[in-house]
């Protein structure tokens, strides 16, 4: 009988020490120099990983142990050199998130270029709760797209770099759609192309971002995109537009709307169409004049008009009033009206206007974040947080005298 209590008691302390020990599956992971990344969840089980595969690297002796943890919903997996992406990545059945990366530099005549690597599709098989796909220099193929389609969850699909873009149609189930073509300088010799007839097949998409193409933007895309009407959020950065595209004032639906770098010279009067914008995104451009019509957006929230020539910005601003975020940098005459805007939690802008930084100075105590560039009002901030720094310590020395007492 002494016996047995006594395994008893020695079961239950090995059961309790086990207990004890918290689980952190990262820790798994430390000194192998193909995972660039690792984080936990709140229980210690794998969630997000990171991995950088080269020639050189001993990840292909361990990649079955690195994709053996059931826990993993986000993965990023680069390949460097002549390698290829494993199909162990099929069984992450709880994966949510994949960035496909592809990296091979290769001497072409007179310029370094990035190569395409191709995407085994089985890589993709039972990745049923799979809700972001993300591809990046990859050799698209009909069985990629195919297999593409059959991934029931997915939301959002974005493509970086990748060739035959032209087989990117009809992948119904996607709410979300990004198209970019940024080289670095490294590929001059690239053939990656947004041909027409693509964006049109996409009728349910609510987002959509296309980067990077310059003068790829043919009004014939731009009219694709004024047909998607349930359309909601629009980013054409860096694409050398050179004019506002009044084709998207058909995009009723749209709540946020990025034409950022493009060489726009000027806003049309006909903005005030897209009644339910709320975050606008004019900046790196060449306007130079605000239209009065631009001021009836009364539900903006985020503006950024900053890097333009813009000559003033109008008694007009006042009228937005719900603005949280304000970006003017580089505008030199602001009216004071922006001092009614009281809901601002973010600003940048830079002007000498004396007027403007005494209302500025009023409206500080809401501002969480900003940047006043040559306004030199940042010493009054800093006054502001000493001030009230002081009073909590004059509070907590009265506290402590009234405890004394």
């Amino acid at each position: 009988m002494q016996f047995r209590s006594i395994f008893k008691v020695l079961s239950f302390a090995t059961l309790l020490s086990f207990s004890l020990a918290k689980r952190n599956d990262c820790s798994e992971f430390k000194k192998d120099d193909a995972v660039l990344y690792c984080e936990n969840d709140k229980d210690g089980a794998l969630y997000s990983l990171e991995i950088n595969v080269s020639n050189s690297s001993k990840m292909n002796e361990n990649i079955n142990k690195v994709l053996s943890f059931p826990s993993i919903k986000q993965l990023k997996y680069e390949i460097v050199g002549n390698e290829k992406f494993p199909t162990e990545i099929n069984k992450l059945s709880n994966l949510e998130e994949l960035e496909l990366v592809y990296t091979m530099f290769v001497d072409k005549k007179d310029d370094t270029c990035m190569e395409r690597g191709d995407l085994n599709d089985d890589v993709l098989k039972n990745l049923t709760k799979l809700k972001t796909l993300r591809l990046e220099y990859i050799n698209l193929s009909a069985s990629n797209i195919k297999a593409i389609r059959g991934l029931p969850n997915l939301q959002t699909l974005a493509v970086s770099n990748c060739n035959h873009n032209e087989l990117l149609t009809d992948i119904n189930q996607i709410s979300g759609l990004v198209i970019s073509s940024f080289d670095y300088n490294y590929d001059e010799c690239s053939t990656t192309k947004l041909p027409k007839n693509i964006i049109s097949t996409y009728k349910n998409l609510k987002s959509l971002t296309i980067g990077g193409f310059g003068k790829e933007i043919t009004d014939d895309i731009l009219d694709e995109i004024s047909s998607l009407t349930k359309l909601e959020h629009l980013t054409l950065g860096s694409n050398d537009l050179g004019k506002f595209p009044k084709q998207i004032l058909k995009l009723e639906n749209l709540k946020e709307l990025s034409l950022e770098s493009n060489e726009i010279d000027s806003i049309p009067k006909e903005i005030d169409k897209l009644t339910k914008l709320e975050k606008l995104n004019l900046s790196y451009n060449q306007i130079s004049k605000i239209p009065k019509e631009f001021y009836n957006l009364t539900h903006l929230t985020e503006l950024n008009l900053g890097i333009n020539p813009i000559d003033a910005i109008g008694d007009e601003i006042g009228k937005l009033t719900n603005l949280v975020k304000l970006n003017l940098d580089n505008i030199e005459k602001i009216s004071n009206q922006i001092c009614n805007l009281t809901n601002l939690k973010r600003i940048n802008l830079k002007s000498k206007e004396n007027e403007i930084k005494e209302c500025i100075k009023a409206i500080i105590p809401n501002i969480e974040e900003y940047d006043y560039n040559n306004m030199n009002v940042d010493d009054e901030k800093d006054k502001k947080d000493k001030e009230d720094e002081e009073d909590d310590e004059d509070d907590e020395d009265e506290e402590d005298e009234e405890d004394e007492e």
